[in-house]
């Protein structure tokens, strides 16, 4: 996957890489997402690392969005887009549509695929009138949806990756990474000794949550499930009396569901 992601234009390498993403996407249910910065001959590009237990991926993209994140999880495939089912559960996690906008789009064929000419054309010809960041969150939808919509390549159902915006409703599942969720503690800058000497003990104990659940992950019970899971709650409700580190606290808190996926 490796050698055929970077050397896209060497046929045998490319089909080789193809291949190996699309076995690797059809194991474990799940994949983890993670972008990089890197540089091609000079020029800022983005490496998208793409795996699970039975594969690692790279695509090399100039950006990454949303739907370069998506075509990372179609291995490297240009974006197309449908407005389908996939689309209108998109769009339903955000703010409600203006009616205008629904009622075009629900004028289009869940079955209609579009390339990217023909889908700014259409919004180009039925919607002129939205503003840039309305236009990316329905050409975000479509391209979901034409996702779902795909057979190419399995459809990953859990994505584990950070908590940034790229890549909330991508998949009909989300799992955090608990890495990325460590390196904002670290990111915390006490400016009196006291405040330090409380960041790092709140972090000794957080690697230790942490060590519990990959030692749970490794020999799963139900009674560590429910154990990890009432002292995540305990662990995250603590108030330390520095400010910045109960309102990062509090932050992890509201993560609940994703960052404990684990216990699944």
């Amino acid at each position: 996957g490796y050698i055929g992601s970077l050397l896209t234009n060497t046929d045998g390498f490319a089909a080789e890489a193809q291949a190996v993403g699309k076995a690797g996407l059809a194991c474990d249910g799940y994949a983890h997402l993670d972008v990089t910065p890197t540089k091609v001959a000079g020029v800022e590009h983005e490496c998208h690392v793409l795996g699970n237990t039975a594969f690692i991926y790279y695509h090399t993209d100039l950006y990454r969005d949303r739907q370069a994140a998506l075509r990372t999880l179609q291995l490297g495939a240009e974006n197309t887009f449908q407005v389908n089912d996939a689309a209108w559960t998109f769009l339903s996690l955000g703010a409600p549509l203006a009616a205008r906008t629904r009622r075009m789009l629900e004028t289009v064929p869940a079955q209609r695929l579009f390339t990217k000419a023909t889908w700014r054309t259409w919004l180009d010809t039925h919607l002129p009138g939205l503003g840039p960041q309305q236009r990316q969150r329905l050409t975000d939808a479509a391209a979901v949806g034409a996702y779902h919509g795909q057979s190419a390549v399995p459809i990953v159902d859990t994505l584990v990756c950070d908590d940034a915006p790229t890549f909330k409703g991508l998949t009909d599942d989300l799992a955090l990474c608990w890495v990325h969720e460590g390196r904002h503690y670290k990111k915390l800058t006490p400016a009196i000794t006291a405040h330090q000497v409380l960041l790092d003990g709140y972090l000794t104990d957080f690697w230790a949550y942490y060590r519990r659940l990959r030692a749970y992950q490794a020999a799963p019970t139900p009674a560590d499930a429910a154990a990890l899971a009432a002292d995540f709650d305990t662990l995250f409700s603590r108030q330390t009396g520095y400010a910045d580190l109960d309102d990062r606290i509090a932050l992890t808190k509201a993560k609940r569901q994703p960052l404990l996926r684990v216990l699944d």
